[in-house]
């Protein structure tokens, strides 16, 4: 299939959407949103890495983090 899924998220190749697991009380920190979007960017620069070896993945970890100090 077309899309990238991971335990919390799915980023769909053919129209560039993701869907996420959103609980109640969640902030943008805390759900895979920043995950997806990085599968996304992984996307248009015409790669994957659906097993998360790069080191880009590290990055997400540093965004969810300033995003929660921002307090989203």
């Amino acid at each position: 299939p077309n899309l990238v899924e991971c335990d919390a998220g799915v980023f769909y190749l053919d129209n560039f959407t993701i869907e996420l697991v959103w609980n109640p009380g969640a902030r943008i920190s805390t759900t895979a949103y920043v995950h997806e979007m990085m599968h996304a960017k992984m996307w248009l620069e015409g790669r994957t890495d659906p097993e998360h070896k790069g080191s880009e993945w590290r990055e997400v970890e540093e965004i969810n983090q300033r995003l929660n100090e921002l307090g989203l």
